[in-house]
C-alpha cells in the first residue's frame, strides 16, 4: 500500500468525447474508485487505442483491483512503447508480482529501472525492503 499511491493527471484532449471520459476517470481514480475508473478508461482506449495515459492508468487500476494479468498487459504495452511513463509502468508491473507474493519477479522488474528515472528513490526503498 505504501508504494502504490499515485494521482492520475491528464492533459487536455482536443477530442471532447474522450476529454469528458478522462475527467470522470481521473475523479474516480484519485478517490480510489478504481472499479469505476476502469470502464471509463476502456472507453477512451476504444476511441483512441494509442492513448498511453489511459492505458497506464487502467493498468494501475487493475493492479489495485487484483487483476494482475490484465494489468500487466496494459503496463507491458507502455513499457515496450518507450513512453514517458515507461518506468512508472515497470514499477507497477513489479508491484503486480509483489501483490501475488512473487518477491523474486518483483525484484527483477524493479532492477530494470535506471537511476535517472523519476521513480528511482521509491524503487530503491522497495528493493531495500525486499532484500
Amino acid at each position: 500500500r505504501q508504494f502504490a499511491p499515485t494521482k492520475m493527471l491528464h492533459e487536455d484532449d482536443p477530442n471532447l468525447a474522450t476529454e469528458q471520459l478522462l475527467d470522470r476517470a481521473e475523479a474516480y481514480f484519485n478517490t480510489r474508485y478504481f472499479n469505476k475508473a476502469v470502464p471509463l478508461l476502456t472507453q477512451v482506449l476504444t476511441k483512441d487505442s494509442t492513448n498511453t495515459n489511459a492505458r497506464y492508468y487502467r493498468g494501475v487500476c487493475l493492479v489495485e483491483l487484483d487483476q494482475q494479468d490484465a494489468a500487466r498487459r496494459d503496463l507491458l504495452t507502455i513499457y515496450e512503447g518507450k513512453s514517458a511513463l515507461q518506468y512508472d509502468a515497470v514499477f507497477y508491473i513489479a508491484l503486480s508480482y509483489l501483490k501475488q507474493g512473487d518477491k523474486q519477479l518483483c525484484l527483477e522488474w524493479l532492477l530494470k529501472i535506471p537511476e535517472n528515472a523519476s521513480i528511482y528513490l521509491k524503487v530503491q526503498k522497495l528493493v531495500g525492503e525486499l532484500r
